[in-house]
């Protein structure tokens, strides 16, 4: 993941996203970002879940440092399941600010 980008964060579902109670993604930079998209925050297509992280978002994670990704989600059931934890790389940018 590069700061200052716009990426999309993609997770397949073992469900359709049309039953989901509750849901997140939650990415987490130690020393950096920590961001949590809830439900009503994430695109619901078939059984993808997902979200576009924004330029000041990514540009919050330290350079040269791992994000870690993880979703979540509840089913209208109680059944709860997490992903496994996801690691990204994040690369620098030469200008810190918005496009």
């Amino acid at each position: 993941m590069r700061r200052g980008t716009t990426p999309t964060i993609t997770f397949t579902l073992p469900v359709d996203a049309s039953a989901l109670q509750a849901a997140d993604i939650t990415i987490s930079n130690p020393g950096g970002a920590y961001i949590s998209k809830s439900l009503e925050e994430l695109t619901k297509s078939g059984p993808k879940l997902s979200i576009r992280l924004t330029q000041e978002e990514t540009l919050r994670l330290r350079e040269n440092s791992v994000v870690k990704i993880q979703c979540a989600i509840r089913l209208g059931s109680g059944v709860c399941i997490r992903s496994q934890i996801h690691e990204e790389p994040v690369e620098g940018a030469l200008k810190g600010v918005p496009v």
